[in-house]
């Protein structure tokens, strides 16, 4: 009986992890798409906390742009129909800033901070 042979995907040279072959790039590149805005918005998130409106806004952002990337990141067949939501995600983190921008600190009832 004839051994079998295990073909392995090449390894890129652009990949500082060894294991990494080049069928997994496109992911790594979203993945670095959305970790960045996902960490530049939630310091926006920690300023923003006397606005409740953009801190609002921030949050349904990145839980609908970094939300939806992740899962069509980890199956796109599965996940097809989140792709519309990844824009509106991008509005809601939009609307965020201009209500940093322009809105005022707002007396909202908040949790009692420790």
């Amino acid at each position: 009986m004839a051994r079998r042979t295990h073909s392995r995907q090449p390894i890129t040279r652009e990949s500082p992890l060894p294991f990494a072959s080049s069928r997994f790039l496109g992911c790594r590149k979203r993945i670095q798409l959305t970790v960045i805005p996902q960490l530049m918005h939630a310091v926006a998130v920690l300023v923003a906390r006397d606005h409740p409106v953009a801190a609002s806004c921030f949050t349904a952002g990145m839980t609908l742009f970094s939300g939806s990337i992740y899962a069509l990141t980890l199956n796109t067949e599965r996940f097809r129909f989140l792709g519309p939501v990844t824009p509106l995600g991008g509005l809601f983190l939009m609307a965020g800033w201009a209500a940093l921008a322009f809105g005022k600190g707002g007396n909202a009832p908040r949790l009692p901070r420790f």
